[in-house]
């Protein structure tokens, strides 16, 4: 199936002007099952309704999330993450919740979140395998974690630091290797559901980035991203352009 997103009008009844929505483009898309997961994701429901006039729910998981790489992908390039200043609020942002006991600790609490820029890395606890931290300030654990648009990083400073045991986390640890990306599904229960994804792999004792576990090839940037359990906990997918 094949969607052609051109700029279409709204007509703003308040005011009584009409906006111009932007170019997307066209998109091929793969056909699958319906599913009705994406009721719950309100940025998104939003976005597929007002701007491209689709039913979210006549569209399968993986047509929602290339349609919405799709738009990301027509808008200007935002700034780059910053990878040095975004692992000491990262550090902060976990020091702070661990003060103040204020982590999520039901994922299920992060879905009104779905749609925003989220950060997310791998630390075990209180039964949960990863972290996300949302717009600084917002953090919760979960077992399941998907990301759109994603961006991986490692943060040298960060990492020698872990490797000394003289970090600013207990036992000497830092945050210093993290995912960023749109978050686009979060869930207490595992998923283990990753056909048509490689593995990648990241140990700071063995190198100082994110890579690919089939051909070891260093990995900056993935349109699709989950994060599971199991022994590889990290997949990435890219599609064609």
């Amino acid at each position: 199936m094949v969607l052609i997103m051109n700029s279409t009008q709204s007509k703003n009844s308040a005011v009584g002007e009409t906006k111009r929505l932007p170019i997307v483009g066209c998109v091929e898309l793969e056909s699958g099952n319906r599913v009705q997961s994406v009721v719950r994701r309100p940025y998104v429901a939003d976005f597929l309704i007002n701007q491209c006039r689709l039913n979210p729910l006549e569209l399968t998981d993986d047509e929602v999330l290339r349609l919405l790489i799709a738009a990301r992908k027509s808008l200007p390039k935002s700034t780059p993450v910053c990878v040095s200043k975004t692992s000491e609020v990262l550090n902060r942002t976990y020091l702070n919740c661990l003060k103040d006991n204020s982590i999520i600790r039901l994922p299920e609490n992060l879905i009104s979140h779905i749609g925003k820029q989220a950060f997310v890395f791998l630390h075990q606890a209180h039964g949960y395998t990863f972290t996300v931290v949302i717009e600084n300030e917002c953090l919760g654990i979960a077992n399941f974690v998907r990301l759109v648009d994603a961006h991986f990083h490692v943060d040298q400073i960060g990492r020698i630091q872990s490797l000394e045991r003289n970090g600013p986390l207990p036992k000497g640890r830092s945050i210093h290797a993290f995912v960023s990306g749109i978050l686009f599904d979060v869930s207490g229960e595992s998923k283990c559901d990753h056909d048509g994804f490689s593995g990648v792999t990241y140990n700071p004792l063995t190198g100082d980035q994110f890579k690919t576990i089939d051909s070891n090839e260093v990995l900056l940037t993935s349109d699709d991203v989950l994060f599971t359990e199991g022994k590889i906990k990290t997949w990435y997918r890219t599609f064609p352009e």
